[in-house]
């Protein structure tokens, strides 16, 4: 919630339900999406703060 806020909790909810519906192919697609889309897209303000999470 922290890097969210209290309104985006709902999105954040649907993508997890909805990845969780996906097979095991579309899963990995998906990840590999996302590794792709942070080599050159990441915001570097947002990955600072993804550091400083407790137990994370």
């Amino acid at each position: 919630m922290a890097l969210f806020g209290k309104n985006s909790i709902p999105d954040v909810d649907n993508l997890l339900t909805s990845f969780y519906q996906l097979d095991d192919e579309a899963k990995q697609e998906i990840v590999e999406t996302i590794q792709y889309k942070l080599k050159y897209h990441k915001d570097p303000e947002r990955a600072e703060q993804v550091k400083h999470i407790k137990k994370w």
